[in-house]
């Protein structure tokens, strides 16, 4: 039985018919007065339940995360809870939805779908038959859409890390709040496909203003591959290939040296191996004798460094070498440079006074304050008689 009916005296001599349904269905209602059939009887009455009516978002059910101009499916079984009007009403963060399509399965089902066109949090609410149906409302979050291709990185660890060091990559978004649902990621492998027991170490975070930034440790000397997502899609020229250099280590950089006293106004050279000192940059500042910097010339044939400068001066060169802003051994270099043509003889005799009694000494005095470093040497030539 749907229905329990009664019929008790009312006021006025009326009478009043209650009808209390006890399960979901249909039926007709016939009344009878005196035997007879009144008039407009028998009439259908529905019994239903709202609270047996199921929604589901269908989008949310199969893990997709919403945005704007996505269409919003609603799913609504209706089955078990018998014929009744339906009543959809969506509303977003600003404004409801004025246009939601609803389809009738014929089943007791229906599917409703609008488009999103607010951002933030959505409601949506069904009724059955004029009533709340159960676990209503139902709230889904739309997100902004953003072209993954507007989202780039930029820095020079894109294409070279060193080993053991934190390297920073900027990510430049036109949004921000991008790390709230993990929506910006990265991951980095090594792209010959070897399991390093040690894995890079990643980390995102926001700055502000649409900006993030990347950082990264990688332990191994290799080539990996970094990629950037943003809701499992790449951004612009992701993924990246960063060739992963040794550690710059400067005492294993070899100075090598033939003479450090040389002649002035000549071409000072000598050579720096820094091939076993891994990857880094070369910067030598070289000081004159009147503790001016002076100019050096310095050129690179695989991590073998030639380094030229021109003495013009006489005096102590001395030459400060870093290898990626460590002093290496050996620095600083030095070389004294000397100038012969700067000795004089202060008491040098004359021609004639060249004739010397044998056992006689001759003397005379010689001045090299100013020819620089060095040692003076002396060479008898006999003469032919």
């Amino acid at each position: 039985e749907l229905l329990d009916c009664s019929v008790k005296k009312a006021v006025g001599g009326t009478l009043q018919c209650d009808l209390t349904s006890k399960a979901v269905g249909s039926c007709n209602v016939e009344l009878k007065w005196a035997g007879f059939t009144v008039p407009d009887t028998p009439f259908q009455v529905h019994t239903v339940n709202a609270s047996l009516v199921t929604v589901k978002c269908s989008n949310i059910e199969e893990g997709q995360k919403l945005k704007t101009g996505d269409k919003i499916l609603i799913a609504i079984d209706a089955t078990e809870a018998g014929k009744a009007d339906l009543q959809i009403v969506a509303s977003g963060p600003t404004a409801k939805y004025k246009e939601i399509d609803v389809v009738d399965n014929g089943d007791g089902t229906f599917v409703a779908s609008f488009i999103a066109t607010q951002v933030g949090k959505h409601s949506i609410d069904v009724t059955w038959g004029g009533k709340p149906v159960k676990d209503m409302p139902l709230f889904v979050n739309i997100k902004k859409t953003i072209e993954c291709s507007s989202i780039r990185a930029e820095g020079d660890a894109l294409r070279l890390g060193i080993a053991g060091r934190k390297e920073t990559v900027t990510i430049r978004a036109k949004d921000t709040g991008l790390l709230a649902d993990k929506d910006l990621n990265a991951t980095m492998t090594t792209t010959d496909g070897y399991d390093n027991d040690i894995k890079p170490v990643v980390e995102i975070k926001e700055k502000g203003n649409g900006i993030y930034t990347l950082t990264y440790i990688a332990a191994a000397v290799t080539s990996y591959q970094l990629n950037i997502t943003h809701e499992d899609q790449p951004i612009a020229d992701s993924p990246f290939t960063i060739d992963v250099k040794p550690a710059p280590d400067a005492s294993k950089c070899q100075v090598i040296l033939t003479d450090t006293s040389l002649l002035v106004e000549k071409i000072v050279e000598f050579d720096i191996d820094c091939r076993e000192a891994g990857y880094g940059e070369l910067s030598v500042k070289a000081i004159d004798p009147l503790k001016k910097n002076a100019s050096v010339e310095v050129t690179d044939n695989h991590h073998i460094f030639t380094v030229k400068f021109k003495a013009m001066l006489v005096g102590t060169y001395s030459l400060d070498v870093l290898w990626s802003g460590s002093v290496v051994t050996g620095s600083p270099v030095k070389f004294d440079i000397f100038d012969p043509r700067k000795v004089t003889f202060s008491t040098l005799p004359k021609p004639a006074d060249f004739l010397a009694l044998v056992g006689q000494s001759l003397a005379f005095d010689i001045d090299a304050n100013s020819a620089g470093k060095g040692q003076v040497t002396t060479q008898v030539v006999l003469s032919e008689r």
